[in-house]
């Protein structure tokens, strides 16, 4: 597990303008380097066996004494269902809105 932060909002403010934040120019310059940051991240652990096997030794090592053990009865299944109809609904209209060409990183 990672933790990444980046300069898009006014920390811990409870105001008019934390709700503005995010919207300007500044925040979103934030945001795209964040959204950098995570991709070379996750490019790094894709193209890297090496790192891959360190993350899960870490992980192994850090959650050798904690059992899992699932909250959800046996047998249950996910409410896959759940929003169907809703999404059938809308769908139409955001595909407008959909990602129609490569992302390039510079």
């Amino acid at each position: 597990m990672g933790s990444l932060r980046f300069p898009s909002t006014i920390p811990g403010a409870h105001h008019w303008t934390a709700g503005i934040a995010p919207t300007t120019s500044i925040a979103h310059k934030g945001a795209v380097a964040g959204a950098k940051v995570m991709a070379a991240s996750i490019i790094d652990l894709l193209t890297s066996p090496e790192l891959r096997a360190a993350a899960k030794k870490q992980l192994e090592d850090d959650t050798k004494e904690i059992k899992y053990f699932s909250l959800l009865p046996p047998g249950a299944k996910p409410p896959v269902d759940l929003n169907h109809e809703m999404m059938d609904k809308y769908r139409p209209a955001m595909r407008k809105f959909y990602l129609n060409k490569k992302a390039e990183f510079k």
